[in-house]
C-alpha cells in the first residue's frame, strides 16, 4: 500500500511536524475474523524543496476511519458460482447413472458374485447414460478442484482517509521542518 500524508504529524506536547505530501509504504494482510486489512508501515519517503530526499524505515501501523487498527473492508468470495456448477455437474452425473442403470440387468451368481449384463434393446440408453455420467463426474471433479483453490478476499477501496500510527520514534536527519510550513503547496517531486 502507498499512503500519501495530507496533514501535519502530531507529536507529544502539541508539537507538529510538516510531513504533508510525504509517502508511507505499508504492507498488509486480510483478517477474515474482523473483516479488516491489517497493515504495517515500512518506509517514509519525502522530497524537500532543496531536492534532497529522505527514505527511512519506520515502524507503525494503519488505522481506519473508525480509529481501530486496520482498515475495514468488504469480504468477497467467488466460490458461489463454482459451487453451483459443481452441484449441477453432480446432478448430471446422477442422471447419467440412472440412464446407465436402465439398460443393465444385475444377477447374483450361486457363489455370491454379481454379473451385470446389458439388454441389447437398451444398449444405446446404457451407453448414453454411461457417457453422461462420466462427463458429469469429470466436470464435478474439475469444479471441486477449483473450489479448493478459491479463497475469500477483503477488498478495500482506494482514496480512504487513514491514520498512520508510529510505534517507534523516528529521527529525521534532514531539515524537513525548515520548509515554509505556512505554504500549502505540496513538496516537489524530484526527477
Amino acid at each position: 500500500m502507498l499512503v500519501r500524508l495530507t496533514d501535519y504529524a502530531r507529536l507529544p506536547n502539541e508539537f507538529k511536524s510538516n510531513l504533508r505530501s510525504c509517502m508511507v509504504s505499508a504492507s498488509g494482510w486480510g483478517d477474515l475474523s474482523t473483516e479488516r486489512i491489517k497493515a504495517r508501515t515500512a518506509t517514509l519517503s519525502c522530497v524537500l524543496k532543496s531536492g534532497k530526499a529522505i527514505d527511512i524505515p519506520i515502524e507503525g501501523y494503519l488505522a481506519g476511519e473508525d480509529s481501530k487498527a486496520g482498515l475495514a473492508g468488504l469480504v468477497v468470495t467467488r466460490s458461489g458460482g463454482v459451487a453451483a456448477k459443481a452441484t449441477l455437474a453432480g446432478f448430471i452425473q446422477g442422471i447419467g447413472q440412472i440412464g446407465q442403470a436402465i439398460g443393465q440387468t444385475q444377477t447374483i451368481t450361486p457363489l455370491g458374485g454379481v454379473t451385470t449384463t446389458v439388454d441389447p434393446q437398451q444398449a444405446l440408453t446404457s451407453g448414453v447414460g454411461s457417457g453422461i455420467s462420466q462427463a458429469g463426474q469429470t466436470l464435478s471433479q474439475y469444479y471441486m478442484n477449483m473450489l479448493t483453490q478459491i479463497s475469500p478476499a477483503i477488498e478495500v477501496a482506494a482514496g480512504r482517509h487513514v491514520t498512520v500510527i508510529f510505534t517507534k520514534g523516528v529521527e529525521l536527519k534532514l531539515p524537513i521542518n525548515e520548509q515554509n510550513s505556512e505554504n500549502q503547496a505540496h513538496l516537489p517531486i524530484a526527477a
